[in-house]
C-alpha cells in the first residue's frame, strides 16, 4: 500500500496524532479542521515533537523534514479529494460526527474508505448520515496515536467486506495491530476498562486511598497504571461518558428486541417474545440514564479534577 493519501478530519490531540502517525508511516496526509487556530496549534505540536526526536538523535533532520513535507493542513473539505482513506476524529458527539460525515460524503472520492475514530458510538448511527454506508466502519485509535499500537476495527451492519479488508490492510501499513471489535458500547477496550475504573472508584468511595488502589493493581497485577491514575490520565469527563454510552446502548438493544419493533437500519429480532421482561429492562436503563440527561456535560472544572483530590464519603457498612 504505497503512495496513498489519507485525510484526517479534526486536529485535536487525537486527530493531530493520527495525522502524525500516518505521515511517519509514509502516507501523504492532509489534516482538515473547521478553523485555522486549531490547525496552527496541531502543526506546531507535531513539528515540536519531531524536533525533539532530532535533538535526541532518534531521527535525522532530513527524516523530520520529509515527514513534515508529507503532512499538510487545511480548512477546505475539498482537500479530501484523492484520499483513499478519510479518518474522522472530531469530538465524541453523535451530532458532530454525523454532520462531519455528511460533509465527507459530499467531498470524498467515491471509492474512499470512510473511518470514524469514535471510542464507543454506534457505527450504524454515523454511517446513516452518508449515502454510502457500505464504505463506513470504525477504526478506533488509542492515545497517544503515534505511540499506541492498537486499533479496533468495528463493522457497521452495511459495511462491505471490501471496505473492511482495505481498512485492515491500511492498519498494517501504518504499523498498527488491528482487532475485530463488536459494534457495542465501548467496543472491546473501553468496555473492559469501564469495569476496571468503576471498581477503583468504588473502592475509594468505600475508604481506600487512590494511591493504595493504584499500587495494588500495579504491583499485584503488573498493570502499568492503576484505575485512578488511568482516570486522571484520560479525564473524568471521559469516564462519565463511558458510563452513559452502555446505558444508551442497552436501551436501544432492548427496544429493537421488542416483538414487532423495526429499528432504523437494524434487523428485527422476532425470536424475542418476553415483552414484559424487556420492558422491565428498559425501565432499569431509564432509571440510570435519567439521573443526567444523555450528552450533558459535567459542571465547569470537572475536567481538571482528579481522583486523588476528590472527597468521597464512605458508604455505610
Amino acid at each position: 500500500m504505497e503512495n496513498i493519501k489519507v485525510a484526517v478530519i479534526g486536529s485535536g490531540l487525537m486527530g493531530g496524532g493520527i495525522a502524525q502517525a500516518c505521515a511517519v508511516a509514509g502516507c501523504e496526509v492532509v489534516n482538515v479542521d473547521i478553523a485555522q487556530a486549531p490547525i496552527d496549534k496541531a502543526q506546531a505540536l507535531v513539528d515540536g515533537l519531531m524536533q525533539k526526536k532530532v535533538t535526541k538523535g532518534k531521527m535525522t533532520q532530513g527524516e523530520k523534514d520529509a515527514i513534515m513535507a508529507r503532512l499538510t493542513y487545511s480548512t477546505d473539505y475539498a482537500q479530501l479529494r484523492g484520499a483513499s482513506f478519510v479518518i474522522e476524529a472530531v469530538p465524541e458527539r453523535l451530532d458532530f460526527k454525523r454532520s462531519t460525515f455528511r460533509a465527507v460524503d459530499e467531498n470524498a472520492d467515491a471509492d474512499a474508505v470512510l473511518l470514524t475514530n469514535t471510542s464507543g458510538i454506534d457505527i450504524n448511527e454515523i454511517a446513516a448520515a452518508t449515502t454510502r454506508p457500505e464504505s463506513v466502519l470504525g477504526m478506533h485509535f488509542f492515545y497517544p496515536a503515534p505511540v499506541m499500537k492498537l486499533v479496533e476495527l468495528i463493522r457497521a451492519e452495511k459495511t462491505s467486506d471490501e471496505a473492511y479488508a482495505k481498512a485492515r490492510e491500511f492498519a498494517d501499513a501504518i504499523g498498527k495491530t488491528s482487532v475485530d471489535a463488536p459494534n457495542q458500547a465501548g467496543f472491546i477496550v473501553n468496555r473492559v476498562i469501564n469495569m476496571y475504573e468503576n471498581m477503583g472508584a468504588a473502592l475509594v468511595q468505600e475508604g481506600c486511598t487512590p494511591k493504595d488502589v493504584d499500587t495494588a493493581m500495579r504491583l499485584g497485577c503488573n498493570h502499568p497504571m492503576g484505575p485512578c491514575e488511568l482516570m486522571d490520565f484520560a479525564g473524568l469527563e471521559r469516564r462519565v461518558r463511558l458510563d452513559d454510552e452502555p446505558v444508551r446502548g442497552l436501551r436501544r438493544r432492548a427496544l429493537q428486541a421488542l416483538p414487532g419493533h423495526q429499528g432504523h437500519g437494524r434487523r428485527r429480532h422476532p425470536r424475542s417474545q418476553d415483552r414484559q421482561g424487556l420492558l422491565r429492562l428498559l425501565q432499569v436503563a431509564s432509571s440510570h440514564s435519567n439521573a443526567r440527561p444523555a450528552g450533558s456535560r459535567l459542571p465547569a472544572g470537572t475536567r481538571r479534577e482528579t481522583m486523588s483530590n476528590r472527597n468521597f464519603q464512605k458508604r455505610p457498612r
